[in-house]
Parts: C-alpha cells; sequence; structure tokens
C-alpha cells in the first residue's frame, strides 16, 4: 500500500479495494501500513517538528488521517464481528 495523493490516491484506492472484497474479520485485524508509507509519515513528523508543513506536505498529512479513519472504522467493525461470534 502506498498511500500517497500525488500518485493517483493509490493508498485509499488500495484499501478499498481490500475492503470491497470483503475479507473476514480477522484480516482486516490484521492489516498493516506498508514500510515506505510508515516512513513517509515519519518524514512528515519529523518535518514538521523541525519547521512547519507547506501546502502539499498538508494535503498528503490530511489524506494519511483520511485512511487511517477508514482503517479504524473497519477494525472496530471488524473486532465487534468476532467477539460477537
Amino acid at each position: 500500500m502506498n498511500p500517497n495523493p500525488n500518485n493517483g490516491f493509490s493508498g485509499l484506492a488500495d484499501i478499498l479495494h481490500f475492503l470491497a472484497e470483503l475479507p473476514s474479520p480477522q484480516e482486516v485485524l490484521n492489516l498493516l501500513l506498508a514500510p515506505d508509507a510508515q516512513q513517509e509519515i515519519d518524514n512528515l513528523l519529523e518535518k514538521n517538528r523541525a519547521q512547519s508543513f507547506n501546502e502539499s506536505d498538508r494535503l498528503l498529512w490530511e489524506h494519511y488521517e483520511f485512511i487511517e479513519h477508514l482503517v479504524r472504522l473497519a477494525k472496530t467493525q471488524a473486532l465487534i464481528k468476532l467477539q460477537q461470534s
């Protein structure tokens, strides 16, 4: 998964494609961010600490936040389903 809006929002597309395949609750809970995407987030966090975001950085950060929100919602529902079974 490479959630970068500069590459056509492929991260969002990857998440939506994964969820559209109706994965099992356990598969949803096992979903992890790709190491390269995590590195990009870490770089953004460091940049924000050292200086401030420019417009491009801010948009990228918002993109990651949106993807994280979707994944958290999916994982919450997956956990509920597992607890009910």
